[in-house]
């Protein structure tokens, strides 16, 4: 009986050290990763809030530069307009998280500025919006 040949190259496999290091080097590479998961989450709906404050705003300025010139002055008596998270009007003040206000001011008989302001509700007196946007409607004969 012949006995069996062993080679003498080693199997091809990774030392317990060499896991270890790799174990480590994943573990030190997620931790800075898990690290800034909090300040994009922040940011994503910083972004989201910007977003919706700048839609609210120009439907607003839409609805406006498509309204009939004459009945411009009817816009600010409505009051301030609420809003909810996802940017839909609201009358339940409970659900409301937007306040849009709008100023309108006369320049000329046939121009008015018109001030969009876009608040976080419910809001105190001294707030300031979050953002504010300005358009120039003109009578265009319409």
């Amino acid at each position: 009986m012949t006995s069996p040949h062993w080679s003498k190259q080693r199997a091809a496999a990774f030392t317990l050290v060499e896991t270890a290091m790799a174990i480590g080097i994943i573990a030190f590479v997620m931790t800075g990763l898990l690290g800034v998961l909090p300040i994009a989450l922040h940011e994503l709906a910083n972004a989201r809030n910007e977003i919706i404050v700048a839609e609210l705003a120009e439907s607003q300025l839409t609805r406006a530069s498509q309204m009939d010139f004459s009945r411009l002055d009817d816009l600010p008596s409505s009051g301030n307009a609420l809003f909810d998270v996802s940017g839909v009007e609201t009358a339940d003040g409970s659900r409301a998280i937007y306040e849009v206000g709008l100023t309108l001011n006369e320049v000329s008989d046939r121009s008015k500025v018109l001030l969009v302001s876009v608040y976080r509700h419910p809001r105190n007196p001294n707030d300031r919006p979050l953002a504010d946007f300005i358009s120039l409607l003109a009578d265009n004969g319409r």
